[in-house]
């Protein structure tokens, strides 16, 4: 019997589904702690699993699709999504 291209057993797709529920529940804890609505909390949740399931593949050495990085590229791009921006000013910095 010859394994189909892609093909992997049951045992590891219930693994990756379990850490990107994982994933997910980590997300929205940390929603709630931060006292989000349920769509905050949602929101939350599904970047963590999409985000913590991109860096698991990578670790793997599975690089995840590029649809996927594009896309994301794209939607930061859009979002004009740019790096937290420190909360403090510049006079609490120097003390």
């Amino acid at each position: 019997m010859s394994q189909q291209p892609g093909w992997v057993p049951g045992g590891t797709v219930a693994l990756d589904l379990v850490g990107v529920f994982v994933f997910a529940l980590s997300g929205g804890l940390a929603a709630v702690r931060m006292r989000l609505d349920l769509v905050g909390v949602v929101f939350v949740a599904t970047v963590t699993a999409i985000g913590g399931g991109i860096v698991r593949d990578t670790l793997l050495g599975e690089t995840p699709p590029a649809v996927v990085v594009f896309g994301l590229r794209v939607l930061a791009i859009r979002r004009h999504w740019a790096a937290p921006r420190p909360r403090w000013t510049e006079d609490q910095a120097r003390a």
